[in-house]
């Protein structure tokens, strides 16, 4: 028991700090009322307006992507900040 409990607190001493650094990402939405290929510009709710490369050179990658299609094509991105 005696050895459970010194592998028990090791382990948490050297995994402690590493879970302490690991912050979570903050993550928005883009939106555009067309979509032109790599032309698009998207509206972010932290980045303004930006094109996708746009997104990537400023820290952010994009996570998903989708079209709605009901009253006209509204395509949007889901984008989280890179760590």
């Amino acid at each position: 028991m005696k050895i459970l409990t010194v592998f028990a607190f090791t382990l948490t001493a050297i995994c402690a700090p590493v879970l302490a650094q690991h912050q979570p990402s903050r993550g928005g939405v883009c939106g555009a009322s067309s979509f032109d290929g790599p032309n698009t510009t998207f509206d972010c709710e932290y980045l303004g307006k930006v094109k996708i490369k746009q997104i990537y050179e400023k820290g952010w990658r994009v996570v998903s992507i989708g079209q709605d299609k009901t009253g006209g094509t509204w395509t949007y991105l889901l984008i989280e900040e890179q760590k």
